[in-house]
């Protein structure tokens, strides 16, 4: 039961690290497809990263909000500093996110001028 609990959790914090790598990748042009202007695809990342915080989000939640036996609510006692730190970077990259896909052109073009 506890492995449960914990391969759920690695699963979230997959999620919430893919979140950031994209944005990041993105804003370096990685994975940009040749069509597209860096600037949009990095904007476009966010709608990505929002996307998976809010699953992991979803996650973390049904971990600790569902009917729980003594056994699994002593096993999520254990893991309470990860599932609080997880809830701490989705909400983070929530907003992350959300600052990309709306203002991401804007910033991109930004750094990209200022970086030369």
């Amino acid at each position: 039961m506890e492995k449960t609990f914990k391969r759920k959790l690695i699963i979230i914090y997959a999620m919430l690290i893919t979140s950031l790598l994209f944005i990041i990748t993105s804003m370096t042009g990685l994975l940009k497809p040749s069509d597209e202007l860096a600037e949009v695809w990095f904007q476009r990342s966010g709608s990505i990263a929002v996307a998976l915080a809010i699953f992991a989000e979803i996650g973390l939640v049904s971990l600790t909000m569902k009917n729980k036996s003594l056994i699994e609510t002593m096993y999520l006692q254990k893991l309470e500093r990860w599932i609080d730190v997880g809830e701490i970077i989705a909400k983070t990259m929530l907003v992350l996110g959300t600052v990309v896909w709306g203002y991401g052109d804007l910033f991109h073009r930004w750094l990209s001028t200022l970086l030369g």
